[in-house]
């Protein structure tokens, strides 16, 4: 494939810490994005393998293009999941100068890998392996003289590994339901930084800017978590006071995600100078089940605040920490590390695609909507709610590639492999 798509594939083995490359065929063989990594996956499968890829049009000027992901596979399942990176996360993986990345083998020491321009290096990460994920960005964006480094990691290295762990994007959830990092621990894999300054090109760039445009117009922009679900609308309610501004990832018009601040006022823009004012909240599952155990909204922001920092699934703790814990505690991070450390909880991935669109169970629907999303590289809420239908995206893979792809191709190529 010609377009869309530079580099090659990357075989990272953290054990001898060599790094192979090699022409990624896989594009011409199984189409983009998800089915491509998904065979990359099989390949490897022996190994082991973290896969880490990207959609046909993420970081293009589709709307909603932000959607980048990861491979892996949960150690009592034996099951392949997908945990996607958002907000800008997939836009760098885009732009690295990789088509696919695979991490194989297990590193003899905490270790973290650096994809930038096409380059991969294996680094040591010995003198954070017990940083907490905010300390883990900060120390590696320092380390590379770039804020804007995309840092995937997990919470510190240590003995608890009982309790379900969940990777984060850079100080954020990344909707990972514990277990991208248990493979992270299983490797000794501290973290996956990324940067790039990598181009795209489209087959016909006018014909498919234009069209992108078209798109764009077409949408109509929206906040908040009431684009989720009803049940999701019922948490913006819920912690409207809090709220300080929107966030939206890479290119879309709907920003789904509040940012809360419950140390300083949330209705002034300029910050009282509190080190850590408030957080990003990339889900509303954990906070739901908080609020049905009584827990006001500054409280519950408190333990997501700490379930980030220690790259906690969030759910997880959420449904076995209670309230009084937190009122009887002046420190909710040690009050959080002492429960994780006492229970041991184990979560399954239920399918290859975690449902956090709906509290419903509808698995055809998420399936085939995911399929589509990790495929195209667009956000499936965007897909949702655009109002746009899924097979008008798929038409603009003849402008960005000259490869016609619909929804009949792209189930075909995923089930050869599943």
């Amino acid at each position: 494939m010609d377009y869309m798509y530079s580099g090659d594939l990357a075989i990272i083995d953290l054990e001898s810490g060599e790094v192979d490359f090699r022409e990624f065929t896989e594009l011409d063989d199984y189409g983009p994005g998800f089915s491509s990594c998904l065979a990359v996956f099989k390949e490897y499968e022996e190994s082991d393998p973290v896969v880490i890829g990207s959609g046909l049009f993420t970081g293009t000027t589709v709307p909603a293009s932000c959607l980048g992901f990861v491979l892996a596979k949960d150690s009592d399942s034996d099951r392949v999941f997908t945990v996607p990176l958002n907000l800008y996360a997939g836009v760098e993986v885009k732009f690295s100068g990789f088509s696919a990345v695979a991490i194989i083998g297990n590193a003899s020491s905490p270790v973290y890998v650096w994809l930038h321009d096409g380059v991969a290096d294996v680094l040591d990460a010995s003198n954070f392996a017990s940083s907490d994920t905010w300390n883990t960005t900060d120390l590696i964006r320092s380390e590379m003289g770039d804020r804007l480094v995309q840092v995937i990691s997990c919470g510190p290295f240590d003995n608890s590994h009982q309790f379900p762990k969940s990777a984060s994007i850079n100080y954020w959830g990344s909707l990972d339901p514990g277990h991208v990092a248990a493979s992270f621990f299983r490797k000794n894999l501290k973290a996956v930084a990324i940067r790039g300054l990598g181009m795209i090109d489209a087959a016909d760039p006018d014909a498919f800017f234009s069209s992108s445009l078209e798109f764009l117009k077409r949408c109509k922009p929206e906040n908040g978590f009431a684009l989720w679900n009803e049940q999701a609308a019922k948490i913006d309610e819920w912690v409207m006071p809090l709220v300080h501004r929107y966030r939206s990832c890479y290119g879309c018009p709907m920003a789904c995600f509040p940012f809360l601040k419950y140390r300083e006022q949330p209705s002034v823009l300029s910050s009282e100078g509190v080190e850590e004012p408030g957080i990003l909240l990339t889900a509303y599952h954990a906070l739901k089940l908080l609020k049905e155990k009584g827990f006001n909204p500054k409280e519950a922001m408190g333990v997501l605040e700490a379930c980030l920092k220690m790259g906690l699934e969030a759910i997880a703790l959420s449904s076995v920490i209670e309230p009084d814990a937190i009122k009887a505690s002046e420190n909710i991070v040690e009050t959080v590390k002492t429960i994780q450390k006492e229970n041991r909880i184990a979560i399954a991935p239920s399918a290859m695609f975690a449902n956090w669109y709906s509290g419903e169970e509808n698995s055809a629907f998420w399936e085939t909507l995911n399929r589509a999303a990790y495929t195209l590289g667009i956000c499936p809420i965007f897909l949702i709610k655009s109002g746009i239908d899924i097979s008008e995206f798929y038409r603009l893979s003849g402008l960005a590639c000259q490869t016609d792809f619909d929804q009949e191709s792209v189930d075909a190529s995923i089930n050869r492999l599943i």
